[in-house]
């Protein structure tokens, strides 16, 4: 639903499917199948390890008591990125342990704030589709990224005017417009912590 809009908004008329595969890239990316059909896929790695991030540095913000814990947790989110790459239930066990100590409306907020970064990743994805790869790589992922905020802004507006569908509504609130910047420290998080540990990250 959240990919039918963004492109609607966009007013460009084309097939996007999505879907989820364990591929262990720790990324999400685009493919194209003919000219009238393209695809967006995201690993289910970087879907866990975003939401297990998400979840214990908010946490940790709400409650910092549960900061040496929270640190444990990022510890071993990273590590398993560079080493195992695999899905870490006992992590995401933890993880979820911790959204118990927290206020049912700390929670609420928490996954909010995730599915508005979920959001730019998939409006990232859909630029990378609707317009052509240009020579500077660099400036074509700041074009997507800009792309993804106009469009976790527009549901955001939508929502705010009440043209949402009750499926995706209570989710895109004024005050989660900065959700992107924290998917953004995820990876900043990420690379420091692969720096320190002096390994490479593919």
């Amino acid at each position: 639903e959240i990919k039918k809009i963004i492109i609607s908004s966009s007013n460009i008329d084309i097939n996007i499917y999505y879907a989820t595969f364990f591929t262990r890239t720790m990324n999400a990316y685009s493919q194209f199948h003919d000219k009238d059909q393209s695809s967006i896929v995201i690993d289910e790695l970087l879907i866990h390890s975003l939401l297990t991030f998400f979840i214990t540095v908010a946490s940790v913000s709400c409650n910092y008591s549960l900061l040496d814990e929270g640190c444990e947790l990022l510890h071993r989110l990273f590590s398993n990125q560079i080493t195992q790459k695999e899905i870490d239930s006992e992590l995401t066990e933890r993880a979820s342990l911790i959204l118990l100590k927290l206020s049912s409306e700390a929670i609420n907020n928490i996954m909010d704030y995730f599915w508005c970064a979920y959001t730019f990743l998939i409006g990232h994805e859909v630029y990378h589709i609707i317009f052509k790869s240009g020579n500077d790589k660099l400036q074509d992922e700041l074009e997507a990224d800009s792309f993804g905020y106009k469009s976790l802004i527009t549901l955001i507006l939508l929502q705010k005017c009440g043209k949402l569908k009750q499926s995706i509504i209570n989710i895109y609130y004024e005050h989660n417009y900065l959700a992107p910047v924290f998917l953004f420290e995820y990876y900043q998080w990420k690379n420091l912590y692969q720096k320190s540990q002096n390994k490479d990250y593919n």
